[in-house]
């Protein structure tokens, strides 16, 4: 058979050039996930960076009383607002810093540009409750937000926040002047530091360490239903069954209160009228009124 001496077609060529068009195109493609995926990992990693950073610093009381200024490093004294509870606005946090002096290092800033080319574009507390009175401090429970973001660029933008996890603090300030004498949050982003974790049948659940101080069962009902949930259920007023347990447990000192008030839809005794039971002992019942001022406790899953 003869051989074809004219080398290969023009149609061959193009074959040839499309493929290799596909084929770069693929491979660049490839390329551009790949180095889009380098990307979100490398902004989650300092994102969680940053969380670590600030979580160390708001589970050391000392630490944490001096953190929150302005952007001149001021301490801040944003906790005299009346509510409605939960704010809905985030009160603005410039700057949270190590130490009480205006040379002190900073751990996170907004509009500072984080490691990985994220930059911080929002931080502030989300006032969760009313806040209650403590001698000379009100007591406020907190949520702080952090969100950063990436502008948008080859491999698009990017924004993480941590609004669904936030940290949960107690901030203790002066009745007076409004500026924090004292704050504490939990190693624990979900739970908050005024309440103590508890094993039970059911699982873990917090319960507060102190009672809060009753109007009447139905507004303490409410008043549980705006405390901070974390990446726990809803708040309620604890249960026979969750308060048993943390009676029983010791973990609670002082625990129980004479007479403290539980949910009535999980109450195992009988309303007769207007009267309801109690608890006055780790197994015991007291009667009272609903209207009763009735310390009471409430419970996160």
């Amino acid at each position: 058979m003869p051989k074809n001496l004219h080398g290969f077609s023009l149609v061959s060529v193009m074959v040839a050039a499309v493929l290799v068009g596909f084929l770069s195109i693929a491979l660049m493609k490839l390329l551009s996930n790949s180095r889009s995926g380098q990307q979100t990992v490398e902004n989650s990693v300092e994102f969680s960076v940053l969380k670590s950073s600030i979580q160390h610093v708001l589970t050391n009381p000392d630490l944490c009383a001096t953190a929150f200024v302005d952007a001149t490093s001021t301490p801040l004294n944003y906790f005299n607002d009346t509510g409605p509870y939960p704010t809905t606005a985030l009160q603005v946090i410039p700057k949270i810093r190590v130490g009480d002096t205006a040379t002190s290092p900073t751990v996170a800033e907004v509009g500072k540009r984080l490691g990985g080319g994220l930059t911080i574009t929002s931080m502030g507390f989300r006032q969760l409750a009313n806040p209650r009175t403590v001698g000379t401090q009100f007591v406020y429970e907190v949520a702080l937000e952090i969100t950063a973001t990436k502008g948008a660029d080859a491999y698009g933008g990017r924004t993480l926040s941590n609004a669904n996890n936030p940290f949960i603090l107690s901030i203790f300030t002066n009745n007076s002047t409004d500026l924090i004498e004292s704050c504490s949050a939990s190693a624990d982003e979900g739970c908050p530091p005024s309440m103590t974790r508890i094993q039970s049948g059911r699982g873990s659940f917090c319960i507060d360490t102190a009672t809060r101080t009753g109007t009447d069962l139905f507004s303490s009902i409410d008043a549980c239903a705006q405390i901070p949930t974390g990446s726990f259920g809803p708040a309620r007023m604890c249960s026979m069954t969750e308060w048993k347990a943390a009676c029983f447990s010791g973990l609670i000192p002082g625990m129980p209160v004479a007479g403290e008030n539980l949910d009535p839809d999980t109450y195992a005794g009988t309303w007769g009228g207007w009267r309801r039971g109690a608890l006055a002992t780790c197994d015991g019942f007291t009667n009272v009124y609903t209207s009763d001022p009735i310390p009471y406790r409430c419970c996160i899953y």
